[in-house]
């Protein structure tokens, strides 16, 4: 398949995606018209929306990459690690409340600017995230550490769940990600 073939190609599935994620959106904001919802219904409805908009947000960018024929220039831009972790934790957390996990922060505001690019750096910990929950135990941890060293800060997802590689439980990926901290950037 040619290059020009592969864009197309995702062009095609990306719109394809876009119509059963619409549906979905449709039934849930239904959901208030057939009954009143409890706190908690109304949680979860908002959760689920939020999810299907970070699909569409996805699908957006597949549309973009396969229109522009690749990434693109990457901008850093200022990134607020905290917020985008909470974003990321917020579209989990009912995956996290079905698994009954307990979830463990160690995060402080010198490390919570850094320049990145927002989109992947909240892909980033999306995935990071949405695997420590997938590959854990029932009633496990999950632990989430951002820590600067030196000019750079280092995310370590873990959680409690069996191994797929290495040996023993508990261990981490740790991969560099798209951002750079900055003592300038503190406020």
């Amino acid at each position: 398949m040619q290059s020009d073939e592969h864009f197309d190609l995702i062009k095609v599935v990306a719109h394809d995606l876009k119509s059963p994620l619409g549906a979905v959106k449709g039934y849930i904001d239904l959901l208030r018209h057939v009954g009143t919802l409890n706190e908690r219904q109304q949680h979860f409805a908002a959760r689920a929306m939020e999810g299907l908009s970070y699909m569409e947000h996805l699908i957006a960018n597949l549309m973009e990459f396969a229109r522009l024929g690749t990434m693109g220039k990457i901008e850093f831009v200022e990134c607020d690690l905290q917020l985008l972790t909470r974003d990321a934790l917020d579209l989990l957390e009912g995956q996290m409340l079905k698994r009954n996990l307990s979830l463990h922060v160690n995060m402080n505001s010198a490390t919570s600017t850094v320049m990145g690019e927002p989109r992947l750096l909240e892909q980033a910990l999306h995935n990071l995230l949405s695997n420590a929950i997938k590959y854990n135990r029932e009633n496990g941890e999950v632990h989430i550490s951002i820590e600067r060293e030196h000019d750079f800060v280092r995310i370590t997802v873990r959680d409690s769940g069996i191994a797929r590689w290495g040996h023993g439980s508990g261990q981490g990926w740790s991969r560099a990600s798209p951002c750079r901290w900055s003592p300038a950037q503190q406020s």
